[in-house]
């Protein structure tokens, strides 16, 4: 009773702290798995926002187009406003050196009239007359003289009014364009502003996705150091589970050893030999049953066929199989076949791994290849590799 007090206690001791280690490395793990799936959200969130953004840019890029054609044609115009600008300044000079000619003739008229009549008006040189024929003449001359005068002041009146018209077209075309030089402003503008607040979105975006990533990186670190955790704790579990099983056999072998001990011995020659032949027979026995349990007794097809192994944890696995079994735990006995090869749902026996059962497949699992379901990633490469087997189908 001493004794197997001591190996239980043993057994205790060895495997609950491993056990409660191994859990809390898994849960740790599942946590940072977490984490770096909700991370993965949040990148695509800002992957999605930058799009959108993209979108923006790329509408706002086609107003500044349209905008920069505008531009031009204003600019365009305003050459053309210019032109005419220029154009409406040379008539209003040609017509401002008209009018200061005939104002010039009008006063050459006057001064002749002055110089020949001194300050006699046009009436006493009407009456001064030295006879009819000439008072006639004289009246005729002072009536032509009197028109034409008439006719320069309503030319130049005429003449006036058309270079005021033409300063009030001028005026109206510099209006139109400083309207048109405020329009591009406004339009400059609106496009620096948008260009900005555009560039600073994009900005921001690009610093928040590059900060998500590295929060990213670093929680893939730590996940990469708990699954050495993770397979350290599974390792010494396996380890403490054999010396649970050696504590076991000891504990057996201790009180079979008491029981012999407690059985009294027969001398007889015959009796000795006859236990000898029946422990041989009984390890005889056992040996053939041990190899009967080991081997399927039932075989249809047997192959060669090359094995790997797998764990739930693999790069693009989801913890369920192609028949939808769920192996998150990876106790169960589970190979990837090629269904062209083993068909799904079939029971089969694999040498080093035992029975098991096709309900998976595999994009590099072709022909006579095999992949076999293990408790990790890590402990499936550690422990299995790569390897020839013989593989029996089970009738």
């Amino acid at each position: 009773m001493g004794l197997m007090a001591l190996v239980m206690l043993a057994t205790t001791f060895l495997q609950v702290p491993t056990d409660v280690h191994a859990a809390d490395v898994s849960n740790e793990r599942k946590q940072v798995k977490e984490k770096i799936s909700n991370k993965e959200s949040e990148i695509s969130q800002v992957i999605s926002e930058m799009e959108a953004l993209q979108d923006k840019i790329t509408s706002v890029e086609k107003d500044i187009k349209e905008n920069e054609t505008k531009i031009n044609q204003t600019e365009a115009e305003i050459l053309k406003y210019e032109d005419e600008f220029q154009d409406l300044v040379a008539e209003v000079t040609a017509l401002t050196e008209q009018i200061d000619k005939r104002h010039d003739i009008l006063k050459t008229r006057i001064a002749s009239y002055q110089e020949h009549g001194g300050d006699v008006s046009y009436l006493e040189v009407i009456f001064n007359a030295k006879d009819f024929s000439e008072f006639i003449s004289r009246v005729s001359s002072v009536s032509a003289i009197t028109n034409a005068d008439k006719e320069l002041m309503e030319q130049q009146e005429e003449d006036r009014e058309a270079v005021e018209e033409k300063q009030e077209t001028i005026i109206e075309k510099i209006d139109e364009q400083e309207v048109l030089m405020d329009e591009l402003s406004a339009v400059q503008k609106q496009v620096k502003d948008s260009k900005t607040v555009l560039t600073e979105s994009e900005k921001s975006l690009k610093k928040q996705e590059n900060k998500l990533q590295k929060e990213k990186n670093k929680l893939a670190d730590e996940d990469k150091q708990l699954a050495i955790k993770e397979e350290e704790a599974y390792r010494a579990k396996l380890a403490a589970e054999e010396e649970a099983k050696k504590a076991k056999e000891a504990e057996k072998a201790a009180a079979a050893k008491a029981k012999e001990e407690a059985t009294p011995k027969v001398a007889s020659t015959t009796t000795s030999s006859s236990k000898t032949e029946t422990k041989s027979s009984k390890q005889s026995s056992s040996n053939n049953s041990s190899k009967k349990s080991s081997e399927p007794k039932s075989v249809g097809k047997v192959l060669r066929m090359e094995a790997t192994g797998y764990g739930p944890d693999c790069a693009g696995c989801s913890g369920y199989t192609a028949t939808g079994m769920d192996v998150r735990s990876g106790t169960q006995k589970v190979v990837a076949v090629d269904p062209s090869v083993i068909p799904l749902g079939t029971r089969v026996w694999v040498e080093g791994y035992g029975e098991a059962i096709a309900a998976d497949t595999g994009g590099a699992i072709k022909g006579n290849k095999i992949d076999l379901l293990f408790k990790s990633e890590a402990y499936a490469r550690n422990h299995w590799g790569r390897r020839t087997v013989t593989v029996k189908i089970l009738n």
